[in-house]
């Protein structure tokens, strides 16, 4: 199975249009390097070692040298940025919520050694990460919520409040990243 939260990163957007990467140049940032009071957008984005994924325009000539030869000339225009794949606004008091849970899955895989020495189970735990993301808010005194869950196989539910269905138990231990 493919785990589409893997390669994942952030991206705070704020009021003044300045930006603060998860990942980049420098060293890596976490969550709590968020100037929640200046957010106004929270992107997560799937980066892509395929630069043909960000293509936006191609140009091909062909030329001559000073020799006499004919050669072709690419010229490739790429999207200035990683297009999100989620986004969260962040308008009035609206407050971030975001993490990274660790999950296990567990199963089997069944070796089939030939013939004479037959089939073997072989028990696998895979550890990937659950994504957490959403907002709160402080409404008439009440924490009003709206959370997404992205699932490592790339479903995505929308709850009310964190812990809403069987699977969303409140975690031991959250990992803000």
């Amino acid at each position: 199975m493919q785990d589409f939260t893997k390669d994942i990163i952030w991206k705070a957007v704020y009021n003044d249009g300045s930006e603060l990467w998860e990942r980049s140049k420098g060293p890596e940032h976490k969550f709590d390097e968020i100037d929640q009071t200046k957010l106004k957008e929270f992107h997560l984005m799937k980066p892509s070692s395929n630069l043909d994924d960000y293509e936006k325009e191609e140009s091909i000539f062909v030329t001559t040298t000073t020799q006499g030869e004919k050669v072709e000339v690419r010229s490739r225009i790429l999207h200035k940025e990683i297009p999100p794949i989620f986004k969260v606004i962040l308008d009035g008091q609206k407050r971030l919520i975001w993490f990274r849970r660790p999950r296990i899955t567990r199963g089997q895989h069944v070796i089939d050694m030939g013939p004479k020495l037959g089939k073997f189970p072989l028990p696998v735990a895979i550890n990937h990460k659950l994504l957490v993301v959403g907002w709160q808010e402080t409404v008439n005194g009440k924490n009003v919520q709206a959370i997404c869950y992205i699932h490592p196989d790339g479903r995505i539910e929308l709850a009310g409040a964190w812990g809403t269905g069987a699977d969303h138990s409140e975690p031991e231990k959250a990992v803000n990243t």
